[in-house]
C-alpha cells in the first residue's frame, strides 16, 4: 500500500507542477502574442510615417519640379516675346532705313565709328541685314541693325522686364 500512496502521492505532485508549468507557459505565451502585437503596431506605424514622410518629400518634388518648369515656361515665353519685339524693330528700321532721316542718322553712326577706330576706319555697309560694320587694324564696331538693336534692348533691361509684371 505505500507504494500506491508514493504513486498517488507522485501523480499529485505532477499534476500540481504540470498545472504551474501550463499556466506559466500560457503566460509567457501571452505575453510573448501580445509583445509581437505591440511590435507590429510600432513597426505598422513607423512603416506609416515613413511612407507619409516619402509621400510628403516625393509630392515636394513635384512641386518644386512643376514650378521650375513653369518659370522655364514663363521665361521662354518672355524670350521669345522679346525676340519677336527685337525682329519687328530691326524690320521696321530696315524698312526706314531708306528715308531721308534715317540716312542721316546712319552717316552720324559711320562718323561716330570713324571717331571711335580713327580716321582710316573702313565702313562696310550691309544691306542683307541693314546697317554697316566699321574695321580699322584688329578692331570692329558693329552697327548693323540686329546688333544695335539688341545692345539698346539689353540697355533697357528693367524697362523691358517691367512689361511682364
Amino acid at each position: 500500500m505505500r507504494l500506491d500512496a508514493l504513486r498517488e502521492a507522485l501523480v499529485t505532485q505532477a499534476r500540481r507542477e504540470s498545472s504551474v508549468l501550463e499556466a506559466e507557459a500560457e503566460r509567457a505565451a501571452a505575453e510573448r502574442i501580445e509583445s509581437a502585437r505591440s511590435q507590429a503596431g510600432r513597426l505598422t506605424e513607423q512603416a506609416q510615417a515613413d511612407g507619409r514622410e516619402q509621400t510628403e518629400r516625393a509630392v515636394r518634388r513635384r512641386l518644386s519640379s512643376a514650378r521650375r518648369q513653369g518659370r522655364e515656361v514663363v521665361l521662354r515665353a518672355h524670350r521669345d516675346a522679346l525676340d519677336r519685339l527685337r525682329d519687328r524693330v530691326v524690320e521696321r528700321l530696315r524698312d526706314a532705313e531708306h528715308a531721308s532721316g534715317c540716312s542721316r542718322l546712319l552717316a552720324d553712326l559711320a562718323d561716330r565709328a570713324r571717331g571711335q577706330l580713327g580716321a582710316g576706319a573702313k565702313v562696310e555697309d550691309d544691306r542683307a541685314v541693314g546697317g554697316f560694320v566699321a574695321r580699322a587694324g584688329g578692331r570692329v564696331v558693329d552697327y548693323r541693325l540686329p546688333e544695335v538693336v539688341a545692345r539698346v534692348m539689353e540697355e533697357m533691361g528693367d524697362e523691358l522686364e517691367d512689361l511682364w509684371r
